[in-house]
């Protein structure tokens, strides 16, 4: 399988936490306390210099795992995001649950 990604819009709580994920043109609501980390990036690999000043964020990537639900009587889907700080961009990744029963056409790369 390929390297899954896409931009999606996260919502999120006065706290800082996701409460919603719009993704496929539908508005999925996290319903269960989402979970954060942080991995290392191959930052070598997709930046020759780092710009003076933006030394946090380069080198580890923030991720949560989110339990989503569109509907009450809908079963959750686990899925990963990444966010960006230093653009604020959100993108639902390809870890290991993330593409489980998501259909082969909606799957696409960035």
């Amino acid at each position: 399988m390929g390297l899954f990604t896409q931009s999606v819009e996260v919502t999120l709580s006065a706290a800082g936490q996701p409460l919603r994920v719009t993704w496929g043109g539908h508005a999925w609501r996290v319903c269960a306390r989402p979970v954060r980390w942080y991995r290392r990036t191959a930052w070598w690999e997709e930046s020759a210099r780092a710009q003076r000043g933006l030394g946090a964020g380069l080198v580890d990537e923030e991720i949560w795992r989110l339990q989503l639900r569109l509907g009450e009587r809908d079963a959750p889907r686990t899925v990963h995001v990444s966010h960006q700080p230093q653009t604020g961009r959100w993108r639902l990744i390809n870890l290991p649950e993330a593409t489980a029963g998501v259909p082969q056409g909606e799957r696409r790369s960035a």
